[in-house]
């Protein structure tokens, strides 16, 4: 990636998805592969007076967690962390794997106590966005994981990436402004929606949307996006559902999940 993709990266990242600010405390968490990106990113939000924290994980740590702690290893989560979720203003998540499989063979267990203790952080994030007192964007960087995922090189998995995040103009934030534009119609028409019927092989699922909000997902929690959701009412869902693409998740490839409903249970 060039040093210009890093840049146009890093200013729609501060100034469209984040609105970062001045005094605002930003955290950025991702792995060491990703640090073109996060040395912009951190140029960016100083320039506009925020203070910046960066956390980046090593290529094995987690792996080494999981064989080597014992269940109070696991669940310890440092006062610092949980001091730092109740202060920040911006959070900014960057996926950046070195080995999507990483930790397939460890004990599900391991993961389980680990991941109940990270949800704590979690739970004080979601509060705090809902207040209206955090926000923060998930996005990726390009590495060959995750090229290979995708069945490409890594030059084409970069042009595929910084392609859809509209890096490839002279103005994605303009760019990511105008898709907003045109994605709220969609939200617009969705929200007059009373019945949803999804149809497809394997698949034939309806629900009842009527009074629920419908969201423009447009670049700013995701980076990138280019998609609208809302809630169903609960207990209307009934019919069976299809994944066909695969999906991975603690190292564990999952396809072809298939969910069956009734009255949304």
């Amino acid at each position: 990636m060039s040093d210009l993709m890093h840049q146009r990266f890093a200013k729609t990242i501060v100034q469209y998805s984040l609105g970062i600010g001045k005094d605002d405390l930003v955290s950025i968490r991702t792995t060491t592969l990703a640090v073109p990106l996060v040395r912009e990113v951190y140029r960016e939000a100083l320039r506009v007076g925020a203070n910046v924290l960066t956390r980046l994980s090593y290529e094995g740590e987690e792996e080494i967690l999981l064989q080597e702690a014992g269940s109070d290893q696991l669940g310890y989560l440092p006062e610092s962390l949980i001091a730092e979720a109740k202060t920040l203003t911006r959070r900014l998540a960057i996926s950046a794997p070195f080995n999507t499989r990483t930790g397939l063979s460890l004990a599900p267990e391991s993961h389980a106590v680990r991941a109940q203790a990270m949800a704590k952080l979690g739970g004080i994030h979601t509060a705090r966005s809902l207040a209206g007192e955090l926000r923060w964007c998930s996005t990726l960087f390009p590495t060959n994981a995750l090229a290979q995922e995708a069945g490409m090189s890594l030059t084409e998995y970069e042009a595929f990436v910084f392609g859809a995040m509209f890096l490839d103009r002279a103005d994605p934030i303009a760019a990511w402004m105008d898709f907003s534009v045109e994605q709220q119609s969609k939200v617009d028409y969705l929200d007059k929606v009373t019945t949803l019927r999804i149809v497809a092989k394997g698949t034939d699922i309806t629900m009842q949307v009527a009074g629920r909000n419908w969201m423009n997902s447009d670049g700013k929690r995701n980076f990138p996006s280019g998609e609208v959701f809302t809630g169903p009412i609960e207990d209307t869902v009934e019919g069976i559902i299809l994944f066909t693409f695969p999906s991975i998740r603690g190292g564990q490839e999952i396809a072809n999940a298939q969910l069956t409903f009734e009255k949304g249970k």
